[in-house]
């Protein structure tokens, strides 16, 4: 139980960093595309997957391992 507790808070606090990073990049840089490029390997660990998309500006953006059609 008490690990389960610790793995929520780090998780917890992960989260936040990477909010906060990208708050902080987006209001240096104000490029989206670059913020989230930068931190997929971040989020990718925080979600513990091997690859990511997004779509930005009418555009799907794939890193890692994700599958090369994407439905929405």
């Amino acid at each position: 139980m008490a690990n389960k507790h610790i793995e929520e808070n780090n998780f917890k606090l992960k989260t936040k960093s990477i909010a906060f990073e990208i708050r902080q990049n987006l209001f240096t840089k104000k490029d989206l595309y670059k913020v989230i490029s930068a931190l997929t390997t971040s989020l990718m660990d925080i979600l513990r997957t091997d690859g990511i998309a997004f779509k930005y500006l009418d555009k799907w953006h794939i890193v890692g391992h994700a599958p090369k059609k994407i439905c929405y």
